[in-house]
């Protein structure tokens, strides 16, 4: 005889060696059954348990480490700026009248 149980007591069954049937409605609104052991028992099926992460003091003194070191003052990439651009000079054409290249439109005759 079958009797309906809730999916705990029915995995505690089938962990024993027990059959269970699992029974569902189709998209159709059929009722379809199959055993539990031909759903779990698939070979490409994998099972995936969420554990506790083992903490491991190398690794994290390793990105300490290199997260200090990628820290960057914002003062220095402002002085690397402005040295790499010394004695560049914009090309011939470039910033019309109102310091748009070539004094060409900005498209605000399209905008309503």
């Amino acid at each position: 005889m079958l009797v309906e149980k809730n999916l705990k007591e029915a995995l505690e069954y089938y962990i024993k060696g027990k059959p269970v049937t699992a029974l569902w409605m189709g998209e159709d609104g059929s009722m379809n059954a199959m055993l539990l052991s031909d759903i779990l028992d698939q070979p490409e099926n994998h099972f995936l348990v969420d554990v506790p992460a083992v903490i491991n003091p190398d690794f994290e003194q390793a990105v300490q480490g290199m997260t200090e070191a990628d820290q960057v003052d914002p003062e220095e990439i402002i002085r690397a700026v402005h040295e790499t651009q010394e004695g560049i000079t914009p090309p011939n054409g470039a910033g019309g009248k109102d310091g748009r290249r070539n004094d060409r439109s900005s498209g605000g005759q399209y905008r309503r």
